[in-house]
């Protein structure tokens, strides 16, 4: 009976111990915020400005604006090919001005329907969804 329960306070001390390290600390976050941001008025080419905190105009190089690209589809045949999933190409932005509390840009004229992600290094910001006013 006591190697029984020694078993199982050993088996109760390794489960124990493993899971410690689970979590090893505060996951990593951009500073950057957004307001919210409605463009969808907005025509390509037109220039917007977003508000937010904790922008720093000294990265105004490393910062992009990224939306999605429209794709143009060829002539219409009869053979069944699928179309491209524009999803997967993005297009950027012109970022003309950071502030601490906003960015000014403009809207990409092959923007198409989709998120518009604010890169600050290595963080996605989703900042909006676009639709292209047609």
């Amino acid at each position: 009976m006591k190697k029984i329960i020694a078993l199982f306070l050993l088996g109760g001390l390794t489960l124990t111990s493993c899971s410690s390290d689970d979590n090893s600390g505060p996951t990593e976050q951009s500073k950057v915020e957004f307001n919210a941001l409605n463009i969808n008025d907005k025509a390509p080419g037109t220039t917007v400005i977003a508000t937010g905190k904790n922008l720093e105009p000294e990265k105004i190089d490393q910062y992009k604006i990224l939306f999605n690209k429209a794709i143009k589809t060829g002539e219409k045949t009869t053979r069944s090919i699928p179309k491209p999933d524009p999803s997967y190409e993005k297009v950027e932005a012109t970022i003309y001005h950071v502030d601490e509390t906003f960015v000014e840009f403009s809207i990409p004229q092959s923007a198409a329907s989709g998120d518009v992600i604010f890169v600050d290094g290595k963080f996605n910001i989703r900042m909006t969804t676009y639709q292209p006013n047609k």
